[in-house]
């Protein structure tokens, strides 16, 4: 089995590997990995919400990745900063 590693942000290039798993560091902490699939397909609430993808502590808050409603990534250019919506 090969491996690679991708560092980037931009959400141009990750679509390149929607069958991949991605993991995502934000503010120290690494979190559980995701197909980049589910990432693109996922919108950002804040709250908590029990059938969420991911839960992600950044900023003194939670932040939910769920399938749904909510702002899509793929929508977005840019990984970074996800949770200053």
């Amino acid at each position: 089995m090969r491996e690679l590693i991708i560092v980037t942000h931009e959400i141009d290039i990750s679509r390149l590997f929607r069958n991949w798993k991605s993991y995502l560091i934000l503010d120290g902490h690494l979190y559980n990995p995701i197909t980049v699939e589910e990432l693109l397909n996922s919108s950002i609430q804040e709250g908590v919400v029990p059938s969420a993808i991911l839960v992600i502590e950044a900023g003194g808050k939670k932040f939910l990745l769920v399938k749904g409603a909510g702002y899509r990534l793929e929508h977005r250019y840019t990984l970074d900063r996800i949770y200053n919506l």
